[in-house]
Formats: structure tokens, C-alpha cells, sequence
């Protein structure tokens, strides 16, 4: 079972059509049309999660959906490189039957267009606060791993009318030092980003050596990730958005943002979700922003890395379901 404690405390909008698509997500790729027909504004095909295409700021945006409208709402938002909301959040979207869940495939992610402009945190931020008004998602719980756990604490702080339960998952962009920051500030300014994403997008080798600083146990990771990983690759060959943000974030002394100055201004319950074995960022990092977050609770994962959601499940969806069940 997750460890979880109280941590002490320091104390232009898009728009969907009418006929927005819809359709199962089981056996797609990120991005891939729905098969015609299937799926439906108010139900979730019973494989899957229901896929979902509209636009926000007048660009395609992609995401998907489970459970109904009119129950309580989560929000799902992924993270950076060869990532979708699919390969992030596949699990969790069945995991929560009784609310209405989506996870949008971020800009320049899966189907979902870039946006215009630099690609930090707080531009990220603003195009889910106009994303959710676009798709109709009532102000609810928002979680998001990584670069998406940074992007939700943000959105809290950007547009907190928008969110009244807070998950960050191995948050990106709380301070302290990072064993990858000086690695990734060459590596965003280098042609080796790209041939590295080219390997990964044909090579099942290159994917799972990618994934050794993310999964505690490379055992572990389903075999059905590795074609979702290698079109994710594909994706940022082609539309650069991680590089974007790895430019715009890193520095060679450290990286840009960093929101533990500004967590102690969120308002709403928070529980930061971390992985006890992740190498990319360590857990101390969230223990640090949950001591700094006014009555922030703290779960720490046991035998998991970067993406607890999916390297233990049971023992992430339990942690955070017992903190949005006492908040109903």
C-alpha cells in the first residue's frame, strides 16, 4: 500500500462543433480516426475509453473520455517526449468509474495541433484552462504526471476556479537540483534529440532503452506500450513540441520554472503522487512541494518510477481514490 501522510504546511477559448467525433479508443494509436459511427457524446464504448476530436483556439485537439456527464469530473494530463495521453493515462481512465474522465492528448501530442508560441508551463496551463472550457469540462479534480503534473499545479494557480482537487505525479518544475537538467539542456540544442526519436520510432531496442530511467523494473512495462511509444516518437519528429519545451524550460544551471515558490498560494486539497523509485525526478522533490502546499497529503509508490499510474496501478489508483472519495 501507498505510504500517505499529511505533510506539514509552510504555510483566444476554443470551441467544439455540434458534431464533435467520438469512438473507441481500444487498439488505436494516438491520434488515429475513430472507426465511423462508434461511440457517443454521453456514453463510453465498453473496450475502452471513447475517443473525442474538436478544436480549441481554432486548432484540431484530440482527447478522450470515460465514464458520464454530469458525474464529478477528472482531469487527466500527460507528460513530455514520446508520451499521449494513452500511454499515460490508459489505466486510469477505467480506473474511476464513477466520475466523468478526460485526458486530452496535449499540444503538438498524439492528434492534437501545437499551439502558437513558446511552449513553457504557463502557456501549457492556459491551453487546458481553454481546452476545458472548449470540451465542457465542469471545474473538478486535475491530475497530471510530470510535465503535466506542472502544468496542473499551474492551472491551479493560473485559474483556480477551475480546480478544486489537485494530484501532481512526479511534478516537473519544483526546484532543486536535477540529475538530467544539464543533459537535457545540451540534448534539446542538438540533432541527437531527433536521431534519437528516429531510432525509437522503428526500433523496439531504442524504445525500451529510452525507458530505463522511467520504469523501476523494464520487466514490467507491457508489451502493448512499445507500439504506442514508437508512434509517439513519430509524433515529435514531426511536430518538435517537447523540444519546444525542453528549450524553453532548461538552462545549463538549472531549469526555469520553479512553482515550489508558489505552492504555498494553492487553495484547494492537494495530493502529490510520487513513485518511491523514480531516477528522472526523485521522490524527495514531492515530499519538499507537499511540505511547502497548505494541508497537502503525500503518496509515495512502492516499487514504481516515473509513471507510478502505470508500474503499479493498484497502489496509485488506491491512494488516489481514497483522497477524491473524502473530498465528495
Amino acid at each position: 500500500m501507498p505510504e500517505r501522510g499529511r505533510a506539514p504546511a509552510d504555510r483566444a477559448p476554443g470551441s467544439l462543433p455540434p458534431g464533435a467525433s467520438g469512438g473507441s479508443a481500444h487498439g488505436e494509436g494516438p491520434g488515429t480516426p475513430p472507426p465511423s459511427g462508434e461511440g457517443s457524446i454521453a456514453g463510453v464504448d465498453a473496450r475502452g475509453p471513447d475517443r473525442r476530436e474538436g478544436t480549441v483556439r481554432g486548432r484540431r485537439a484530440v482527447w478522450f473520455e470515460a465514464g458520464r456527464r454530469g458525474a464529478p469530473t477528472l482531469l487527466l494530463l500527460h507528460g513530455g517526449g514520446a508520451d499521449s495521453a494513452e500511454i499515460s493515462w490508459r489505466l486510469s481512465m477505467r480506473a474511476f468509474p464513477e466520475r466523468r474522465v478526460v485526458a486530452p492528448d496535449l499540444p503538438g501530442y498524439g492528434g492534437t495541433r501545437r499551439f502558437r508560441g513558446p511552449y513553457t508551463i504557463e502557456a501549457l496551463a492556459d491551453w487546458v484552462a481553454d481546452f476545458a472550457e472548449a470540451a465542457d469540462v465542469a471545474p473538478g479534480a486535475v491530475a497530471g504526471v510530470s510535465m503535466g503534473g506542472a502544468a496542473a499545479i499551474a492551472l491551479t494557480l493560473r485559474h483556480p476556479a477551475r480546480v478544486r482537487a489537485l494530484v501532481p505525479v512526479a511534478p516537473f518544475g519544483m526546484g532543486g537540483p536535477s540529475p538530467l537538467r544539464r543533459t537535457l539542456f545540451v540534448a534539446s540544442r542538438l540533432p541527437l534529440t531527433l536521431a534519437l526519436y528516429g531510432a525509437a520510432s522503428v526500433s523496439e531496442r531504442a524504445v525500451r532503452r529510452a525507458m530505463r530511467n522511467v520504469w523501476a523494473d523494464l520487466d514490467r512495462m507491457p508489451p502493448d506500450l512499445v507500439p504506442a511509444i514508437k508512434r509517439a516518437a513519430r509524433v515529435q519528429l514531426r511536430t518538435g513540441s517537447f523540444l519546444s519545451f525542453m528549450k524553453a524550460e532548461t538552462t545549463w544551471s538549472g531549469f526555469r520554472t520553479d512553482l515550489s515558490q508558489r505552492v504555498g498560494a494553492i487553495a484547494c486539497p492537494t495530493l502529490y503522487v510520487h513513485g518511491e523509485r523514480d531516477e528522472l525526478i526523485p521522490a524527495r522533490s514531492s515530499r519538499r512541494a507537499a511540505s511547502l502546499t497548505p494541508g497537502a497529503e503525500l503518496a509515495l509508490i512502492p516499487e514504481a518510477g516515473h509513471l507510478p499510474m502505470r508500474e503499479n496501478p493498484e497502489a496509485t489508483h488506491g491512494a488516489m481514490r481514497a483522497f477524491l472519495e473524502g473530498l465528495d
